[in-house]
């Protein structure tokens, strides 16, 4: 798994690839952690260049949206696709997190800002 973040104003984008399993799962935890440790508690998980994803990665995303909801923050998933979009639909993900087809359109969801007014 590959696992690079980046800043968009105060949205932390967490660019996910590969492999999104159980063998990840410390390494995602310790960074979402460490991420709402500093104080970011608006989170997008980027899943556009993910191809797998299995059972203990749902958990870990669910464990990371309620890490957020406790510090006041949220988190969005971005653009996942093809058997990564079939498993989330399964599980009905879309009913617990926003899934947006980009990271603009999520870092507009997280941050409660109006379409129009970002800039």
């Amino acid at each position: 798994m590959k696992m690079n973040i980046h800043l968009d104003g105060e949205v932390v984008v967490i660019e996910m690839g590969g492999r999104f399993a159980f063998s990840t799962h410390r390494d995602f935890r310790k960074k979402v952690e460490e991420l709402l440790g500093r104080g970011s508690k608006k989170l997008i998980v980027d899943l556009s260049q993910v191809e797998f994803i299995d059972s203990s990665a749902l958990g870990m995303l669910l464990m990371a949206r309620e890490q957020a909801r406790l510090v006041g923050g949220s988190l969005a998933l971005v653009n996942p696709t093809g058997y990564v979009r079939k498993i989330l639909d399964l599980a009905q993900f879309q009913k617990i997190f926003p899934i947006l087809p980009s990271v603009d359109e999520a870092v507009i969801a997280v941050s409660g800002v109006a379409a129009g007014a970002r800039g």
